[in-house]
């Protein structure tokens, strides 16, 4: 109750007694059986959505009414104070239809509780604040319109709420786009001023509203206002509702309706049900309110949407996602439901793998699902880019376990897990069964090998671990012969056979003749000696004579020896190699026979040879192509051709590759049958493949188009601007960069673009500004300025005379991360000139400094401190005199301070300071008995004057002065003797 009269005080406080009466799209206050329809979503109890920005598609085909009606984008924000209050607004964006005009109209309603009003005082737009009879009680609502305008179908909107905030102002973005550019038209934006506000975002859930309506996203078909409802003639339209997850990225809302939560207005005879697409397509029929899907996922012309389902975290665009787990290992990773991501861009995914203790559980295949296209693929990618159609990717995953190093110093044959293999060093899986035998032979190749003894037979790898091999090494000698062979080894003779021999073994097969019979003889060609330090081929060469047999239509070549011949029947020796190569016999410029049997014979028993010809015609083809002969794919080109042979082009376009085929202008099937000497014209292009990262304007062969990614023909002449802009605001802009500017094209290109934010600063300054920016000296003026860049305004001036200049004052070093204005601080400085002998100690406005010749603002206020510099505890210097202790600057000035040396005086044990060359009287009073010395620096009478040079200490010392006392007694004496005689001559 305390929260409601609260609310009641903040958004009726300032209420005016006065306000325009309006017709307004108002909330489903009254049951009915009636709803809007379209698509809608509350979310589940598991599944609360929170968000800036919601959007609404929507593609008119046709429709028709005998009354104005309604498409509604309605969406609730939910804000909370700092006392944990919630305050509700019902924000529409809707499309007013009459006859064949529309407009767009904003209203935003308070929803905290039942007939709430707005208060105009704090809310602000384009448009004003009306008030409407619900039920009997005043309501106020605010309220924009545009103008109307004509329309055309198909008609295709995205429109759009967005809302961000900053305590205590809730600001809300409304209008429409495009599929390419969703957010592109605002035509108004509204600031709601909530005080002590603390959060606020647009909010889809089943729980309900201060009205009692849920927290619902709709966007449905209806009246034109006031709780109307409508019938329509002619129906058919698309629709689909979506969420901003990050920018630029959004989500289908999973959990859809088919009809409106919270409007009051209706439509009599429309249905909606989900399209094959996923879209929600709405038509003239008998109303069906109902739940359409737990899982929804529309696919947008030209827009690519993602669904992954893997277990661990993926990569959408940049950002890290752990939804759609289809599986848990250990952790929570996942939602119990499917998120689908979506944008008008193509949507980069990653997938990672999973850590565990004992190892990492990898992705190793993706099962790539179009399910609005029926196609299917697996992948081991685990980052790719995807764009154009809606994608489910199946992440199926395998366990790898942790590896430990095992060493072996000779690799072994031996059994790992079962499976025979070469043991080598290297990192084996975690119990993984290695098992050698006591000794084996690894053959490094055919003829060596090693025989091995290892010091372990059988191994389980818990950790790293050594195995050490002693190996014997030996080679396999192979020794070939038709005939038996005789020979020595080490000097033993044997006959000799293939066999294995030990390293350094010396073999010996010295020349020998072998009789066949009378007529036939074997004689030894290749006698040899053999130390065995490698593997060894031997094969005895026996010379034997066999007649070979020549038949040959045409003049038939070979060669004999390394020497060209015309080969007839004749006898060679044995072992000779008679080379029958590749041939052509002319018979004409455009007929020739070729060879068919081409052979090398070595001559090891008689021979019958019998030379096969085929007939060739010679066929001229303007364009190779590829082409089938007899079924096999050739190059189809200028060339001989079999007689009989049949040449069938058919493919088009022709492959080279990927980004390469060829695009014939023929009309395919060409079929060619070889039966004599042909001329065959074939008209067609080579083409490349050119992808653009971005749609941009440029010129094609001199003509200014659209340039996207297509196939372009050879030598296409493609130019691009250097640069691209996308202006955010007045202050901020994208500059894009193509990776190449001109394209002559002769192979496939990816041209991609370089993005660099930029804003725009303002620099105001009375004189020339100069700065670095990344190093560079440049003049500082108004304009753009890349983000990130460090930009130095150091202190500079400018001269006015040679004692007086104009100096900044406010140098400043900015890394450009939004628009500024930076305004220069000129002041006026003077020179002044200090003269002194020793440093000299002043208060400059008030701070300690040592004043030394330089420049000084104007106004400047500087008092010189008395200060002595001790040379030790007895000399010192002080200032003597100045020109100026205290005084302001406003003018060029010299300024002398002379500091002359003092020097501590000590007069009966009172010290003082005096100055070189003053003067010091030495005097102190005492009675006449006393005779007064000074003893010390000088060491003389009373009243004496010494001039100060160096540090002195003096003492007066007391002395009795006896002439005085004698002359003062003898005065005594006598006036006693005078005194005495007066008395005396009275008394005569």
């Amino acid at each position: 109750m305390k929260s409601i009269i609260l609310l009641a005080i903040i958004l009726f406080s300032l209420l005016p007694v006065n306000l325009t009466t309006g017709i307004g799209f108002i909330p489903r206050y009254n049951a009915s059986s009636q709803y809007a329809m379209g698509v809608s979503s509350i979310g589940s109890s598991s599944l609360s959505i929170s968000t800036n920005e919601v959007l609404g598609y929507v593609e008119v085909f046709s429709l028709s009414s005998s009354s104005p009606f309604s498409l509604q984008f309605n969406a609730v924000i939910k804000a909370t104070n700092i006392y944990g209050e919630i305050l509700d607004f019902w924000v529409q964006n809707i499309i007013e239809f009459n006859k064949q005009e529309l407009n767009f109209t904003d209203e935003i309603w308070n929803f905290t509780y039942s007939y709430a009003s707005i208060n105009p005082n704090l809310i602000s737009g384009k448009g004003e604040v009306y008030s409407t009879d619900i039920n009997g009680h005043i309501v106020n609502y605010y309220s924009y319109s545009t103008p109307y305008q004509s329309y055309s179908l198909p008609l295709t909107y995205i429109l759009f709420i967005s809302i961000s905030y900053s305590s205590p102002y809730i600001y809300v973005s409304i209008g429409y786009g495009n599929l390419s550019d969703p957010t592109s038209n605002t035509y108004d934006t509204i600031t709601i001023n909530v005080p002590n506000l603390q959060n606020a975002c647009i909010y889809v859930s089943p729980s309900y509203t201060g009205v009692g309506l849920p927290y619902s996203v709709e966007l449905v078909w209806g009246g034109s206002g006031n709780g109307q409802s409508v019938a329509f003639t002619n129906m058919e339209s698309d629709l689909a509702i979506f969420y901003q997850v990050k920018p630029e990225l959004y989500s289908p809302f999973p959990i859809i309706y088919n009809y409106g939560f919270d409007t009051q207005e209706s439509a009599s005879d429309l249905s909606a049900y989900l399209a094959s697409d996923g879209l929600v397509e709405v038509s003239v029929g008998t109303p069906n309110p109902t739940l359409l899907t737990n899982y929804s996922a529309p696919l947008l012309p030209s827009w690519t949407e993602v669904t992954v389902l893997a277990n661990s975290t993926y990569n959408i665009d940049g950002y890290n996602f752990t939804y759609n787990s289809i599986k848990e290992y250990g952790d929570n990773f996942g939602l119990p439901y499917y998120i689908s991501f979506t944008s008008p861009n193509p949507i980069t995914v990653t997938i990672y793998p999973v850590k565990t203790n004992n190892g990492v559980i990898e992705p190793y295949e993706i099962n790539v699902v179009e399910p609005y296209t029926n196609e299917e693929y697996n992948t081991s990618t685990t980052t790719f880019t995807l764009s154009n159609n809606y994608f489910q990717l199946i992440v199926h995953y395998k366990f790898l376990h942790k590896k430990f190093y095992v060493y072996i110093n000779i690799p072994m044959w031996g059994i790992v897990n079962g499976t025979s293999m070469l043991v080598k060093s290297g990192y084996y899986y975690y119990g993984t069964i290695i098992q050698l035998p006591l000794v084996n032979f690894t053959y490094i190749n055919s003829l060596e090998r090693y025989a091995f003894f290892p010091n372990y037979t059988e191994i389980v790898v818990i950790q790293n671990i050594s195995i050490h091999v002693t190996e014997v090494l030996q080679y396999y000698i192979g020794i070939t012969s038709q005939y038996p062979l005789y020979g020595y080894i080490n000097n033993v003779k044997v006959q000799i056979y293939s066999n294995w021999f030990n390293e350094s073994c010396l073999i010996k097969i010295p020349s020998q003749i072998y009789y066949v019979n009378t007529e036939t003889r074997e004689i030894l060609l290749n006698p040899v000696t053999i130390l065995v330090n490698s593997p060894e081929n031997y094969t005895a060469k026996w010379q034997t004579q066999y007649y070979v047999n020549v038949n040959s239509t045409y003049p038939l070549n070979g060669v004999i020896n390394n020497e060209n011949t015309t080969l007839k029947s004749n006898w060679f020796n044995a072992s000779e190699k008679i080379i029958i190569p590749a041939q052509i016999y002319y018979v004409s410029n455009s007929q020739r026979e070729v060879l068919l049997n081409p052979t090398n014979i070595v001559v090891s028993s008689p021979i019958n040879y019998t030379a096969k010809w085929q007939t060739q015609y010679f066929v001229t083809v303007s364009f190779p192509v590829n082409a089938t002969i007899e079924g096999e794919s050739v190059i189809f080109s200028t060339g001989w051709y079999n007689a009989s042979e049949k040449i069938v082009i058919s493919q088009n376009p022709q492959y080279v590759g990927k980004y390469e085929r060829v695009y014939i202008y023929n009309k395919t099937p060409i079929v060619i049958i070889v039966n004599s000497p042909l001329v065959v014209k074939i008209y067609a292009s080579v083409q490349f493949y050119v992808n653009f990262s971005m749609s941009v304007l440029g010129e094609v062969n001199g003509s200014l188009e659209l340039l996207k990614s297509n196939w372009y023909n050879m030598y296409t002449i493609i130019k691009l601007n250097s640069t691209y802009y996308k202006y955010i605001s007045s202050s901020e802009r994208i500059l894009y960069i193509p990776s190449i500017t001109s394209i002559n094209v002769t192979a496939p290109y990816n041209v991609s673009f370089k993005s660099i934010t930029e804003y725009f600063l303002y620099f105001n300054s009375t004189y020339q500004l100069e700065g670095k920016i990344n190093g560079s000296e440049v003049l500082l003026r108004s304009g753009w300025y890349n983000y990130s860049e460090t930009i130095i305004i150091p202190f500079q001036y400018k001269m006015i005379n040679s004692y007086s200049r104009i100096a900044l004052l406010n140098p400043e070093n900015i890394t450009v991360s939004g628009s500024l204005t930076y305004v220069a601080d000129w002041g006026i400085q003077y020179y002044l000139v200090i003269l002194s002998n020793h440093p000299v100690y002043a208060l400059v406005n008030g701070t300690n400094t040592t004043l030394i010749t330089g420049w000084y603002n104007k106004f400047d206020e500087i008092i010189i401190e008395n200060i002595s510099y001790y040379v030790n505890n007895t000399v010192r210097y002080s200032i003597y005199n100045a020109t100026l202790l205290s005084f302001r600057v406003t003018s060029p000035l010299t300024v002398s301070v002379n500091y002359e040396p003092e020097y501590l005086v000590n007069i009966n044990g009172k010290s003082f300071w005096a100055f070189n060359g003053s003067g010091i009287t030495l005097y102190v009073g005492s009675p006449f008995y006393y005779t007064v010395k000074w003893i010390g620096t000088y060491n003389v009478p009373n009243k004496y004057t010494i001039i100060v040079h160096s540090p002195i200490t003096e003492r007066a010392v007391y002395t009795i002065n006896f002439i005085n006392i004698v002359s003062i007694g003898f005065l005594l004496l006598a006036l006693i003797s005078i005194l005495t005689n007066i008395r005396i001559f009275k008394k005569e």
